[in-house]
């Protein structure tokens, strides 16, 4: 029998810097997160210690990586670990990840652009283990596949995680993506392969900072779906009620609310029905705050199902299962996908 190895995540993002200790064992153990990949492949993931702290990104990368190092070096104290007792370290960060380099090329925390981010930590703490940097949706995209929603699908229909098709989408501040084809991560040759929130949703709608204008970021995101209510409630324009906060006023039942999340969820469901035109998937999983909002779902296959193109592509849409901690999970899985351990 395979010992337990113990693994890193770390999810990086604008706000908080989060690193969690997982265990990962080679058999199913029902008290921790049991997933399979095919019938004879059992895994579980044991949650053994979780952190945080501010990422402080005005201070500038060299601060933010002692800091970094400093939060691994206490989770690994505080359960009476040394650096050589871990496996490996995945890392999600918030932007597009270059492949070859492992170095991040564009995001909303530019103070890692560029940098080798995978080199300097592992200086920091003196470290011989895999490291593994890819896109925090990818990250997330990867945990819901193997651990969350893709272990749903996989029960009813008996589908192996290598022939799936999957698409992630985090509905958040902004909207990312993560693919995955036939157990692999679409990176793109760059490492832009999945950057779906910038594929544009309007003709010549609202202004996007990546210079294009209408992009489902704009609309989708919990402040992009703001400023559309902004645009559709002048006298609400100045000070626009947060996407929590229309959501709110749906349950209340205000019509200008419910009109709005109707709007909402028909372009939501293009947006759907434009990737699965592309690339035919087993099912979405929606994550980060908006998706969390239960009105969204009601109906929302359906409707998809009439703006297939193939009339017997009918993929499921999945809400997120494993909530905040799935950057984390994904990240820790990194090492384990690149290096083909899972099958």
């Amino acid at each position: 029998m395979t010992q337990p190895q113990n693994i890193l995540g770390m999810d990086i993002g604008g706000t908080k810097i989060e690193v969690s200790l997982f265990r990962l064992h080679h058999q199913s153990i029902e008290k921790f997160i049991p997933f399979h990949t095919d019938s004879t492949h059992q895994y579980s993931i044991e949650l053994v210690d979780d952190q945080r702290i501010p990422t402080q990104r005005d201070n500038g990368y060299e601060d933010v990586l002692s800091r970094i190092a400093d939060l691994v070096q206490k989770v690994l104290n505080d359960n009476n670990l040394k650096v050589a007792d871990i496996s490996s370290l995945g890392i999600g960060l918030p932007g597009s990840v270059d492949p070859n380099t492992q170095q991040m090329l564009k995001g909303n925390t530019n103070i890692f652009v560029g940098k080798d981010l995978k080199a300097d930590l592992s200086k920091k703490l003196g470290s011989q283990f895999s490291i593994q940097i890819e896109n925090d949706a990818n990250c997330f995209a990867l945990a819901e596949a193997l651990c969350g929603a893709g272990q749903k699908y996989r029960t009813e229909t008996g589908v192996n995680f290598n022939e799936e098709t999957s698409i992630g989408i985090i509905l958040g501040t902004g909207v990312g993506g993560g693919i995955l084809l036939g157990g692999k991560l679409l990176k793109g040759k760059n490492g832009g392969g999945a950057e779906i929130g910038h594929t544009q949703l309007i003709s010549n709608g609202f202004n996007c900072y990546c210079d294009r204008k209408g992009c489902v970021e704009q609309y989708l995101s919990g402040p992009g779906f703001s400023q559309y209510f902004a645009s559709k409630s002048p006298t609400m324009a100045e000070d626009p009620p947060s996407s929590k906060d229309i959501f709110a006023m749906a349950e209340d039942q205000k019509p200008i609310a419910l009109r709005i999340i109707d709007d909402y969820q028909n372009l939501l469901v293009q947006f759907l029905a434009n990737l699965n035109n592309i690339l035919d998937p087993d099912y979405f999983v929606l994550g980060g705050g908006v998706s969390n909002q239960d009105i969204i779902y009601k109906g929302l296959e359906e409707k998809l199902y009439k703006q297939t193109f193939l009339k017997q592509s009918r993929p499921r849409v999945y809400k997120n299962t494993l909530g905040d901690s799935a950057g984390g999970l994904g990240a820790a899985l990194l090492p384990f996908l690149e290096e083909g351990i899972l099958k």
